[in-house]
């Protein structure tokens, strides 16, 4: 359920956190504090950081004694690309711990790493091993990476735009209730792009972001412009044009 980004798996796991008050619960809370995937809690980057530096000292821990942690290698790659760990953050250290993670198989490290490779960052801009990336992880089921390949055929990022693949992967990762996804789905029935034309459906997808918290269905901007910052990363829609 995590892996698919489940609220409900998220919130029990959040719960968990705050009771036992442990130091990989609180690298999971630093994540859902800062990660635009998430909408258990408002986004908190202070309550982050404060978060990432209690785990710190125990995913360091976990990286030098159990180098095979998945998760310990994700989070760590994590809290350097967002800058969570104050003064020693390290966009190559957030590279090498995503790939360790994603070698081993975790999802949402392939995605994160796709990212990097779609945006340049810390390694060479790569389109199409970044839509690689995003499809091991979608094929695990998660939402985000679902959607991410669904901008890239909408785009032409690292493939040949296909708007109907496009619809494709936005419809994957909208069953889930993930909100841009929604909303971009809403916009391809609006518009008839890779699907038959139907605004009744339009509305109510555009509705159903709307609810989810997508911030393009409350401003209803067209996403062409600006699907990309809902994805993984505040610093990468500043910055990137596809």
């Amino acid at each position: 359920g995590v892996e698919s980004g489940n609220l409900d798996d998220w919130r029990r796991i959040l719960h968990h956190a705050k009771r036992r008050n442990n130091p990989f619960a609180n690298a999971v809370a630093a994540y859902c504090y800062s990660s635009p995937d998430i909408f258990l809690v408002t986004r908190n980057l202070s309550a982050a950081k404060v978060c990432a530096k209690a785990a710190l000292p125990y995913l360091q821990q976990q990286q030098q004694q159990n180098y095979g942690c998945r998760l310990a290698m994700f989070y760590l790659g994590y809290f350097h690309d967002f800058y969570l760990i104050e003064d020693s953050c390290s966009i190559k250290d957030a590279v090498a711990n995503y790939s360790v993670s994603a070698h081993l198989g975790y999802a949402r490290a392939y995605y994160y790493l796709g990212n990097c490779y779609l945006r340049g960052n810390g390694v060479e801009r790569n389109g199409a091993e970044a839509v690689r990336l995003f499809l091991l992880a979608a094929q695990q089921g998660l939402a985000s990476a679902q959607f991410g390949v669904g901008v890239c055929y909408s785009e032409g990022a690292g493939v040949k735009c296909d708007m109907i693949e496009a619809a494709h992967w936005y419809e994957r990762a909208a069953a889930q209730n993930h909100a841009p996804a929604l909303y971009d789905l809403g916009i391809c029935y609006k518009h008839g792009e890779g699907v038959q034309k139907d605004t009744a459906k339009a509305a109510e997808l555009i509705r159903r972001a709307d609810e989810k918290g997508s911030a393009e269905a409350k401003v209803q901007r067209h996403p062409r412009s600006t699907a990309i910052d809902m994805m993984s990363d505040v610093k990468f829609h500043q910055t990137l044009k596809l």
